[in-house]
């Protein structure tokens, strides 16, 4: 019975018992009314004591792991929960192993229902597995909560606005299964990262040489023995590299997008992220798009964290196939303040001259340069005669299907 419908049943039952002077129909009327007061009592309380908590097993995982759901509902009240229906809003990209799932709030959002009853102090778990089907960056919540009473007259419905986020890496690959040679890529890394010394990192000291600079004396040492001493630094074990993403797939000045080259495309980035890592390359990461927690753009400049690869690849699992500004301009800007020794590996399923022509000029100003096309076919001829090196990674290939690697730590 929905709103006051049961106080105007009341009336009409108390003035036909008025006419026709019958006590049963004044008890029943009674009845009536005493029953409807105390649903609508009872409907008012629902919602007290009642708490909800959801929680993710974790919040971050790699491309097929399971993860499970749990949602917790509690009465701490004396007064019963008859029955309660729970609607959660869920990713639909992703797939539940049980519990139906029904269209949500749009095209991208499914609804996870159940049905349950709570007694006085009652508790109740019920866990959802899940598989990550895809990478990306989702939102569980908010859920909607209806109650009713005992009787069925009185029906409320409250929304806790909690949320869980859920971040899905890309796949990840060895970079040999791309068909990028990834000696070519960063260059002779085993030269390279011992040309520099680094001014942080003082390996012992010796004895001072006439021309040593003043700021090379080690003053504590030179105190100690009573005779000047000059730092000897160690060498440097770094090497950086900068990973530019072109979001665009289909040439300009068309617009939409190829969900595969794209897709293709962040996993050959996590695959030469995953490559920078093991050898100890300083990597960073640039794409011509903001982030869609934040409207700053995807800037993840070199670094030797420990966290650099993961945040790396949280990076590229919140990419979306929407384009703010063209990948030259990136390389433009952020190209020139990078260590002229960096490495700059541009990926670009449909690079264009402006490109080219950036990724030239850093070429002739002596930085390594590399290009890489997913979606070709062997080594890019459409691009015309350029001395930069191209790498291609054939959309031919099943990449959905290729064994997977995993991260030492994994993902937590």
């Amino acid at each position: 019975m929905v709103g006051g419908a049961w106080l105007a049943l009341t009336l009409v039952l108390l003035i036909a018992a008025g006419i026709v002077r019958e006590t049963p129909l004044y008890m029943a009327t009674i009845l009536l009314f005493l029953t409807g007061g105390l649903a609508r009592l009872w409907a008012n309380y629902l919602f007290s004591g009642v708490e909800l908590s959801q929680r993710l097993s974790t919040q971050r995982g790699f491309t097929g792991d399971e993860v499970t759901l749990e949602v917790q509902l509690a009465n701490l009240k004396i007064l019963p929960l008859p029955w309660l229906r729970v609607s959660i809003e869920v990713p639909g990209e992703l797939s539940f192993a049980a519990g139906p799932t029904a269209r949500g709030s749009s095209s991208n959002r499914r609804t996870l229902s159940f049905g349950l009853a709570l007694g006085p102090y009652h508790r109740v778990t019920r866990r959802y597995s899940l598989r990550c089907d895809r990478r990306g960056f989702y939102t569980f919540g908010p859920t909607k909560v209806e109650a009713g009473d005992l009787f069925g007259f009185f029906r409320r419905e409250v929304r806790f606005d909690q949320r869980e986020h859920l971040t899905v890496y890309p796949r990840m690959v060895p970079l040999e299964k791309l068909s990028i040679p990834s000696k070519e890529l960063f260059g002779d890394v085993r030269v390279r990262r011992h040309l520099f010394e680094d001014p942080v990192l003082v390996a012992s000291t010796r004895e001072y040489v006439a021309g040593d600079p003043l700021k090379r004396i080690h003053w504590a040492s030179s105190a100690r023995t009573g005779q000047l001493r000059t730092k000897v630094f160690d060498r440097t074990t770094s090497v950086d590299a900068a990973l530019f993403f072109d979001i665009r797939t289909v040439p300009p000045p068309l617009w939409g997008y190829d969900e595969q080259l794209l897709e293709l495309g962040l996993l050959t980035a996590a695959a030469i992220a995953s490559h920078a890592h093991e050898h100890d390359i300083r990597l960073g990461l640039y794409v011509n798009q903001g982030s869609p927690t934040n409207d700053r753009m995807i800037q993840i400049p070199p670094s030797d964290h420990p966290d650099q690869l993961m945040r790396v690849l949280e990076a590229l699992a919140q990419v979306h196939p929407h384009e703010q500004f063209p990948i030259a301009t990136l390389v433009q800007r952020y190209g020139r303040s990078l260590p002229w020794t960096a490495t700059l590996v541009v990926i670009s399923a449909v690079p264009t001259p402006l490109l080219l022509d950036a990724l030239v000029r850093h070429k002739r100003a002596g930085r390594r340069v590399a290009l890489v096309v997913p979606g070709a076919s062997g080594r890019s001829d459409s691009l015309g005669p350029t001395t930069i090196p191209t790498y291609a990674v054939s959309g031919d290939e099943a990449w959905q299907e290729v064994e997977s690697i995993s991260i030492e730590g994994g993902a937590s």
